[in-house]
């Protein structure tokens, strides 16, 4: 009985291996569809395409480091909305911080704002205004910004996130219900991080885990654009600003809050915050830690 056992399952195993090894073979010589469709739908970018503009929604990527050599040129211009860039590790590169231009852009030099845009993975510098995406529900993420009179802005409901931004004029602005995640930012001549107002409807950014030092202004909420509404609501929470003119400036908001951030080292550790006229508001369960 044991051999007929054996004489049985033998030959069932040994047709098994022989499917598995066909298999295997026909995997390894059939092109992969996603693969082969990924490829062909990415649009590459090089330098021969400076200054380029993208008027059709896809991703794109940087296949060389890309460089603008004259003033009131950017280097990608979006002009379409579902636009996806990826920078590869590679860097935009201009011809000064004071000299107008920009890096990427969705707004200038073309008509109207574009949404949905992302930006990501790799470096922008030396330029006028590194990236700057009006519109709405645009994002930037993992990107480096040096040395450029804007860092990084996005408009409406957008997200700058693990960026790191340094030797500006201001790091990081945006508007309405946007979001400032997991930054660093260093080093810039004016304000580090900046929730403008820009809408009719001004406030709701969410400020989080971001790193600021030394800087005139580590975060700053500055009043409405449109009459000068006041900008309200806004949410500056578990970030650490250190050897800043002033840590946080609220002075020019209302109801806005602020909580567990840690202030060390700044002249003036915050302002306005606890002004109930202007309605700025302290949690004492959730105070922030400041230290000289």
């Amino acid at each position: 009985m044991k051999s007929k056992k054996c004489f049985i399952r033998f030959p069932g195993a040994l047709c098994l291996t022989l499917v598995c090894l066909v298999l295997s073979v026909w995997l390894l010589f059939t092109p992969n569809s996603f693969a082969g469709e990924a490829k062909k739908d990415v649009v590459e970018i090089s330098q021969k395409d400076v200054p380029l503009v993208i008027t059709s929604p896809g991703s794109y990527r940087l296949i060389s480091n890309l460089t603008v050599s004259s003033q009131n040129v950017t280097a990608i211009s979006i002009g379409a909305h579902n636009v996806t860039i990826d920078l590869n590790g590679f860097t935009i590169s201009g011809p000064g911080k004071g000299v107008p231009g920009f890096g990427i852009a969705n707004k200038f030099q073309l008509p109207g704002t574009f949404d949905n845009v992302v930006v990501g993975g790799g470096t922008v510098r030396n330029i006028g205004f590194g990236i700057h995406l009006a519109g709405n529900n645009n994002r930037v993420e993992n990107v480096r910004v040096f040395e450029t009179g804007g860092g990084i802005y996005v408009g409406s409901s957008g997200v700058i996130s693990q960026c790191q931004v340094a030797f500006c004029t201001v790091g990081v602005d945006t508007i309405d219900g946007s979001m400032i995640l997991n930054n660093t930012i260093y080093s810039n001549d004016f304000i580090g991080i900046v929730s403008s107002a820009g809408g009719p409807n001004p406030g709701g950014v969410t400020v989080m885990g971001n790193n600021v030092r030394l800087t005139l202004t580590g975060i700053k909420v500055n009043k409405g654009q449109f009459n000068e509404q006041v900008n309200r609501g806004n949410r500056i929470e578990g970030n650490t600003i250190t050897q800043c003119g002033t840590g946080i400036d609220l002075s020019e908001g209302y109801a806005n809050y602020f909580a567990k951030n840690l202030l060390q080292g700044n002249g003036m550790p915050f302002l306005g915050a606890e002004n109930n006229i202007d309605g700025g508001f302290i949690d004492p369960a959730l105070s922030n830690i400041i230290l000289p």
